[in-house]
Parts: C-alpha cells; sequence; structure tokens
C-alpha cells in the first residue's frame, strides 16, 4: 500500500510543473491466463479503476492509475476442471504518445498486488473453493497497448500485459508449477481535463 501512495504521489508531484493534467477514469474486459508450465485456458474478468495522465508535451505523457483487476486461469486435468482467481491492485506506469489525431500508443512497467487468490475444483464428486498461500502478493510486468480517444474524452484501449515474475512461491513439485500472468485488456473510458 506504502508503494502505490508513493507511485500516486510522484504523479501528482510531476503534476505541478506539466502542461496539463487528465483524470482517466476506465472500465473494461479482461482476457487473462498464465503461462509457462500449465496448460490453461483464459479466465475472462473485469478491469476497473481511475488513471491520470501528465502531458510533458504537446503528443508525449506519462500515464498511471490503480486498478482492479481480475485474473488467473481455467484448466482441466484428471477429470477435474479447476479456475485459479487472482486478483490484482495494478499500477501501471507508462510512457503515452499521441501518433495521429487520437490514436496513441503507451508502454511500461505495471505494478500489481495481490488482493485475491483462491482455487476452485470441480468434478463428479463436487465442488472445492481453497485459498492459495502459495501465490506472490507481488508481481511486476511489462504492458504494450494503443487506443483512441474521440473528441469529446471518450476513448477506447487495448493493451496486454505480462508478468515478469513467477505468481508461484515455489515450483519444486508438480502441483506447483512455474506461472506467470499475462493478459489482454479492452477498456472504455473517459479523459477529462482538469
Amino acid at each position: 500500500m506504502k508503494k502505490i501512495v508513493f507511485l500516486l504521489l510522484l504523479c501528482v508531484a510531476c503534476c505541478m510543473n506539466a502542461q496539463e493534467f487528465h483524470l482517466i477514469p476506465k472500465v473494461g474486459l479482461n482476457l487473462a491466463n498464465t503461462t509457462g508450465e500449465v496448460d490453461s485456458k483464459v479466465r475472462p474478468g473485469l478491469n476497473i479503476g481511475l488513471g491520470g495522465d501528465v502531458m510533458l508535451t504537446e503528443r508525449f505523457g506519462i500515464e498511471t492509475g490503480v486498478y482492479y483487476s481480475m485474473q488467473g486461469s481455467k484448466y482441466k486435468g484428471g477429470g477435474v476442471s479447476y479456475t485459479d482467481k487472482l486478483d490484482y491492485i495494478n499500477v501501471p506506469v507508462y510512457a503515452k504518445e499521441f501518433i495521429y489525431k487520437g490514436l496513441y500508443v503507451f508502454g511500461g512497467p505495471q505494478f500489481s498486488f495481490n488482493v485475491n487468490s483462491e482455487n476452485k475444483s470441480s468434478s463428479d464428486y463436487g465442488t472445492t473453493v481453497i485459498g492459495m498461500n502459495v501465490i506472490r502478493k507481488f508481481d511486476c510486468g511489462v504492458g504494450l497497448g494503443a487506443g483512441y480517444q474521440f473528441e469529446r474524452g471518450l476513448l477506447i484501449s487495448l493493451n496486454y500485459n505480462i508478468g515478469l515474475i513467477n505468481v508461484n512461491k515455489s515450483w519444486a513439485s508438480d502441483s506447483n508449477p512455474k506461472a506467470n500472468n499475462s493478459v489482454v485488456q479492452l477498456n472504455v473510458g473517459w479523459r477529462f481535463a482538469l
């Protein structure tokens, strides 16, 4: 939590000398999965939060925010279906460049803090839900994306984020394989100047 507050304060400090500052509430669809040693399928989810950007020039700026993101994966094995729910508070810090009118590209690091993790297994014998204490509480990744902002402030964006840290604390056994977060996000938002 201290890291999130620090990043937000850093963003506010940058805004004091910036040409323009915008708030950007966003909501969108996650298509999340884990990459690595697990043959898993996409887990759809929601992401929602509040961001902002600081335009350092007419076309270039820095965008950050705080977003709740439902991630994880689904997979089947041995007659059992599994769903791993990995919910995060994500704090991206992206460089953002408007390349033509409202079209922009962005990319940079993303810091993620796990706030909920559980595994749901279903079979002919019933359903079991257990907490997952083997999941790391922190992930760091890289995100790249593009978006379009319409004249009145409505925007849409599409981005891909890949985690750089194994989400499992240990993968010495088959029951805890190596896995990294991977998520495609389709967002809509509203960008307005302050």
